[in-house]
C-alpha cells in the first residue's frame, strides 16, 4: 500500500492499465485450463475404467502415490473454493468508482484482484498436472 502512495496519479493509472492486462490474461489463462482439465479427466476417467476392467491392481507405491494426490486435490479444491468469487466481487465492488479520486482504491483492489486470479490458476494448473500425471500412471499397467 505503501507503494501506491509514493505513485504520481499519471504512475497509478499505467500501473492500473497493466494490471487490468494481467488480469484479463490470468482470467483466459483459467478458462483455458479449465477447459484441459475437464478434457484429462474425462481420459482419465475412460483409463480408470479399462483399468478395472482389466482388473489390475497398483502397486504399493503407485497406492501410496495417489493418497498423496488425493490429499493435494483436497487442499487445493478447498483452495477454490476459498476464492470462488472474490475477484469478481472485488470488481464489483468498484462499479461507480472509476475517477482520479479513487485511484488508491481501483490500485489495491486489482492489486488483490490479481493475487486471487492467480492463485486460482496455479491451484488448476496443478490439478491438471495430477490428472495428468495419474492417467500416465494408470496407462501405463496397459502397456
Amino acid at each position: 500500500m505503501s507503494e501506491s502512495l509514493e505513485l504520481t496519479p499519471a504512475q497509478k493509472i499505467a500501473e492500473i492499465e497493466i494490471l487490468h492486462e494481467a488480469i484479463t490474461s490470468t482470467h483466459l489463462s483459467i478458462v483455458e485450463t479449465r477447459n484441459s482439465n475437464k478434457i484429462t479427466f474425462q481420459s482419465f476417467k475412460s483409463s480408470v475404467a479399462d483399468f478395472r476392467e482389466n482388473d489390475f491392481s497398483l502397486s504399493s507405491d503407485d497406492k501410496e502415490q495417489v493418497q498423496l494426490w488425493i490429499s493435494e486435490l483436497k487442499e487445493l479444491k478447498l483452495t477454490l473454493q476459498d476464492t470462488i468469487g472474490k475477484a469478481f466481487a472485488q470488481m464489483r465492488s468498484l462499479r461507480g468508482n472509476y475517477n482520479l479520486d479513487n485511484l488508491d482504491l481501483i490500485l489495491s483492489t486489482y492489486q488483490e484482484v490479481d493475487e486471487v486470479l492467480k492463485t486460482r490458476l496455479e491451484a488448476m494448473m496443478r490439478i491438471g498436472e495430477i490428472l495428468g500425471l495419474a492417467h500416465d500412471m494408470i496407462g501405463a499397467y496397459g502397456e
